[in-house]
């Protein structure tokens, strides 16, 4: 049976986050937002992602 270790946790954490944003995206358009509204809700995504590498990377490490 897999086992999960911390890398593979991350990783796997890191991917259903993004499928989400992915579905939350598709969600948007099909409830008819603009492409506005729709394109700050990705750059709140981009910016958080941003914030978080950094929080990672350098903070944490």
């Amino acid at each position: 049976m897999f086992r999960f270790n911390k890398l593979a946790s991350l990783q796997f954490f890191q991917l259903a986050r993004y499928a989400a944003f992915v579905l939350i995206g598709v969600g948007f358009a099909k409830l008819h937002l603009s492409q506005t509204e729709i394109g700050h809700f990705e750059t709140f995504i981009m910016v958080s992602g941003r914030v978080e590498y950094f929080f990672n990377a350098v903070v944490v490490l």
